[in-house]
This record gives structure tokens, sequence and C-alpha cells, in this order.
């Protein structure tokens, strides 16, 4: 049993033994994928080195940048040298850290939770003890 099917003339007939060709721009596009690919991975971590994650390392990098006009970050060794330059060891004459007094207390982590739950209302002012005073009063009427 033989089947008729209609073929266009680009396209090749694989019932009378010929293998179906590629043409040479598939063949480069398929190339280019591959190499893009393969590229990926490291454009990924020059995007990342050149602009990191650190807010010290990027603040360092835009400095660099606007002090030098020649400064390119995608290079490691200037990169390097812009590190050194702002993440130098401090001398040795430089002065010791001022020591904690014994009657302050340091922040931990819920006084700083709540100082960012406040907004930047200061604690005296009408407006959040309003606030404050509608929400305790909502608190005591709901039942539990």
């Amino acid at each position: 049993m033989s089947y008729s099917v209609i073929y266009s003339d680009k396209s090749r007939a694989v019932e009378n033994g010929e293998a179906y060709r590629l043409s040479n721009g598939t063949v480069i596009g398929w190339l280019l994928a591959f190499v893009m690919i393969g590229v990926t991975p490291l454009a990924t971590t020059m995007y990342r080195d050149a602009y990191p994650a650190e807010l010290q390392r990027r603040e360092a990098l835009d400095r660099c940048s606007l002090g030098d006009p020649t400064f390119v970050r995608f290079l490691a060794a200037q990169r390097d040298a812009c590190y050194r330059r702002f993440f130098a060891a401090p001398s040795s004459s430089a002065a010791p850290p001022a020591p904690v007094q014994p009657g302050l207390a340091t922040a931990n982590f819920v006084d700083l939770w709540q100082a960012a739950g406040r907004g930047h209302q200061p604690a005296n002012d009408v407006r959040s003890q309003a606030q404050t005073a509608a929400v305790a009063a909502v608190l005591r009427t709901t039942p539990r």
C-alpha cells in the first residue's frame, strides 16, 4: 500500500530513502544556541562580580567608578584594587574602638523589630498615641 504525500519544494521525502537535511541557517542557529547556553554561567558570574549584592562592595565600586573615569568594573584586577583601597586594614596607629559602657543596653532583635514597626513617627506624636489607643480599645472589646 502506498501513500501519496504532497511535499513542498523545500521538504525532503523520507519514504524514498532520502535523509532530511538541515539548512545552514538551522545548523548555525543550533550552534549559537549551544554556545549561548555554555556562556550563560560565565556571563552571570561576571555580572555578579561587577555588581555585588553586598552593600559595602557595591558602594566601593560605585565610588571607584565616580572617582576614576577609566575604571572598568568588569576587570577583576581593577575591582581588587578598588576593594584594597576602600577596605584597607586599619593601621596600628588607629585608635581602638571605644569600650561598651556597662550602663547602656545594646540593641537587640526585639527592640529593632518594634522600632521598625513604629515607622517614622516619634513616640510622643499625637497620631501614634491615638493609633495605639484605638488598637488597645479594639483589643479590649474583642471577645477571646
